[in-house]
């Protein structure tokens, strides 16, 4: 026989379990893969498309871009393989070096004591570099040519950032970052690679 206050706690108890199961988390963000096969390729004299990569995550702190949604290097491989098409003719190769695709994470310092708790600050700094060169390489992968760009992105978030807020803000670095490369290396190209360039 169930005592009197069990089953007052059985009944109070038994409505929050069924809500709890009810309950769902709230649905994972998905991001678009970030392309730009929409826009004219640009034709180089060469027969092949090498994409190359001189960096190495470390896949510890403070490098983050492992855990980015569209990781930048993977990004960068994208933008080479959409923007740039070999024209078949020469016998050389088209080659997209990157050099650096990290994602480094700093903790900032917050305040203590009364003011620490009574505000919301900033409490991780993140920032994104792509280092990438587009080079002409003969036919014995002696370089030729090089057009190369180099940016930097860098944003704060909020000690109270869900992980879904801040893969919103890594996503967003990325896809601007790899816009403004997108444009300064097209104007690179058309300086450093002209004689190599096909209409």
């Amino acid at each position: 026989m169930i005592r009197p206050t069990r089953r007052l706690l059985v009944l109070v108890l038994l409505p929050l379990v069924v809500l709890a199961g009810c309950a769902q988390a709230p649905p994972l963000p998905r991001y678009p893969e970030i392309r730009f096969d929409h826009l004219e390729p640009i034709t180089l004299a060469a027969s092949e498309l090498l994409v190359e990569s001189t960096f190495e995550p470390s896949f510890e702190p403070p490098h983050v871009e492992h855990l980015f949604p569209q990781p930048p290097e993977k990004v960068a491989r994208t933008w080479a393989r959409d923007r740039l098409k070999p024209d078949g003719e020469g016998d050389g190769f088209i080659r997209v070096l990157i050099r650096d695709a990290s994602a480094v994470e700093e903790v900032l310092d917050r305040s203590s004591g009364l003011k620490g708790a009574l505000t919301t600050e900033q409490s991780e700094r993140y920032t994104v570099t792509l280092d990438l060169a587009v080079q002409i390489l003969d036919s014995r992968r002696i370089m030729r040519a090089e057009a190369t760009a180099r940016g930097s992105r860098t944003r704060t978030v909020a000690e109270d950032a869900s992980l879904n807020e801040r893969e919103q803000v890594w996503f967003e670095m990325t896809e601007t970052l790899i816009q403004a490369l997108n444009k300064d290396l097209e104007a690179a190209i058309s300086t450093h690679l002209a004689p190599y360039r096909r209409q």
